[in-house]
């Protein structure tokens, strides 16, 4: 906060008429209300000022597009709520950790007051690479208004030019480009901040206007430019070429790839938020002449809950190179959003009188939960574990006695190579749900797009594999991104960072309309029936909230205790410099 941001402020305090974005979390607001006063006066200054425009659309830096869109709105309800508190206002501009985008972000952020959201130029390049050609003031798409973050411009048949003083990591500009990992290296360095102040007054001294960039929209508006349509842009990242889009946050591998567990930490935090809704949907059936003191206590618990799921879905613990703390965090904010959410399930759970199950989509209590009776099929298409992964089997089901609808498991053996699973594309059209718009099934031919190939979140799992068929991944199971090319005859699944033990992977497949793969994928992973204790014919004692086939909590637990405590044993020595980071 002293070596690096407070330098920054310092800076454009001295020079009231140039303005700045600076991207920050809800998190660090608190951080800064809590504990850096002489910090938040000053920002108090530059937002009253309209200098500085502090752009914000999370809570915690979420590796958001990986979950669907309940997730981001409880952090929306916690990052205007840490604002408010320090009395500071939010950009109605939109750029995210590792630059994530996409067109669910759009559609996501025009109700809630954001206008203009930042396109990473990479991301752009890697999907069409003709528009870097000739590239345009913004562009337009569904009413949100697009800017192309990093990509300077010279327009002259538009009397304009457009240069960006810096498109990084911010804490990078004041300590001479080193980050916190480098420890006590990491310090401010006059000189750095000086050269940049001089950069920018050299730009001034040219007759550049130093502006905020919704102050720059809005002169390219008052100059009569109109936005240009903005072609279909997938779900990615701002370094898209050097972390294959999502896969180095969704399976891929780093530096210290031993101590990495993408899938482990993905599917987790889905299995708590899981927990988290359904003591949201208890929460809000509570009638008013509940007990106030126990009422409160739960309330109290699901905010907690909420909020440790957020931090747990930060996306350092699985992309770039995640070191052993990284990943340590991450599993330590999921098993205290454990225990919230399963206290909160408790004592909601006692004051409606011991509901068997929530159906957390019609946000009811039910006093039944029936498991999927499955009952051994061949699968409708061949499903291969290729010979560069560990060796595995597969099993099918029919779900129900359903003609339409396949349970696969791919039960994968031990072994050190990763295990992958290729399912064959018989179209060469994309249909997929964008991360935050998990109720719409995107359909776009690949030809629309300039990559080799890329991958995707799929937030809620859903891909289409052609004639009809949809494929779902069980996000409890397996949640990492499907790998897709323009010429690739199949969707590709992978975990790098997969344990040496087995491991048991679960998809469904639907043959039917995109309106039937919707519902069977929000009811799977989106909005899922969440058992709380078992039925009144079941014989079994009370259930533990929400168990998982993959083995018991405290198991799990203890897991994940030992390969933390294991990477910081064998990693504590490390420091990892921005120079392992390409530039923008």
């Amino acid at each position: 906060m002293t070596e690096s941001f407070e330098p920054l402020l310092d800076l454009y305090l001295a020079h009231p008429t140039w303005g700045t974005d600076i991207e920050l979390q809800g998190l660090m607001i608190e951080v800064i209300e809590q504990r850096h006063p002489r910090v938040l006066a000053k920002l108090d200054t530059l937002t009253d000022r309209r200098q500085v425009e502090l752009v914000s659309f999370h809570y915690s830096d979420q590796l958001f597009l990986a979950y669907p869109s309940t997730d981001m709105e409880w952090s929306q309800e916690l990052n205007h709520r840490a604002f408010d508190r320090a009395g500071l206002p939010i950009s109605p501009v939109v750029f995210t950790q590792e630059g994530q985008f996409g067109e669910g972000m759009l559609a996501f952020m025009l109700p809630r007051g954001y206008r203009i959201a930042l396109l990473p130029k990479n991301l752009l390049r890697h999907q069409h690479p003709s528009f870097d050609q000739r590239p345009e003031p913004y562009y337009e798409t569904s009413g949100a208004l697009v800017v192309v973050a990093g990509k300077g411009l010279s327009r002259p048949d538009l009397g304009l030019e457009i240069v960006w003083t810096f498109f990084n990591d911010g804490e990078l500009l004041a300590t001479n480009d080193l980050n916190p990992y480098a420890g006590t290296l990491f310090v401010h360095t006059p000189e750095t901040v000086a050269r940049h102040e001089q950069e920018i007054a050299s730009l001034e001294t040219q007759g550049f206007r130093i502006e905020t960039i919704s102050r720059c929209v809005e002169a390219i508006e008052n100059a009569g430019i109109p936005p240009s349509p903005l072609p279909p842009i997938l779900d990615g990242t701002w370094q898209p070429d050097d972390t294959g889009n999502l896969f180095r946050w969704m399976g891929g591998s780093g530096v210290f790839a031993d101590d990495e567990a993408d899938n482990t930490i993905l599917t987790g935090n889905y299995r708590l938020r899981k927990k988290v809704l359904a003591a949201d949907v208890l929460a809000g059936l509570l009638p008013a002449t509940a007990n106030e003191a126990r009422k409160a206590e739960a309330l109290a618990a699901l905010d907690e809950a909420k909020r440790a799921l957020l931090l747990a879905e930060v996306s350092d613990s699985t992309g770039w190179n995640p070191w052993a703390g990284e990943i340590r965090y991450s599993r330590e904010w999921n098993a205290k959003g454990g225990e919230s959410a399963e206290r909160a399930i408790g004592i909601l759970s006692d004051l409606l009188g011991q509901p068997v199950a929530v159906d957390t989509s019609a946000r009811t209590a039910v006093n039944d939960f029936d498991e999927s009776d499955l009952e051994a099929a061949d699968p409708p298409v061949p499903v291969e574990i290729p010979a560069e992964s560990r060796p595995g089997v597969v099993h099918a089901f029919s779900v129900d006695g359903r003609k339409n609808l396949w349970d696969i498991r791919v039960e994968f053996h031990a072994g050190s190579v990763p295990p992958i699973i290729y399912f064959p594309r018989s179209t060469d059209r994309l249909a997929y749900s964008p991360t935050l718009q998990e109720d719409i099934v995107r359909d776009v031919p690949l030809s629309a797009f300039g990559f080799g190939s890329t991958a995707i979140p799929l937030a809620n799992g859903l891909i289409g594999l052609g004639d009809d068929l949809f494929l779902i991944q069980d996000a409890e199971t397996i949640h990492v991104a499907a790998q897709i090319g323009t010429d690739l005859p199949w969707i590709r699944f992978e975990d790098r960072t997969a344990p040496h033990e087995p491991v048991t992977w679960v998809f469904r497949i639907l043959k039917g309309t995109p309106e039937e793969a919707l519902r069977e994928a929000d009811r799977l992973n989106v909005h899922p029936r969440v058992q709380l204790r078992p039925s009144p014919d079941d014989d079994g004692g009370l259930c533990t909230a929400l168990p998982h086939p993959t083995g018991s909590t405290t198991q799990a637990l203890l897991a994940l205790l030992m390969v933390a405590l294991s990477g910081m044993l064998k990693r504590w020595k490390r420091l990892r410099f921005v120079s392992e980071r390409p530039e923008t």
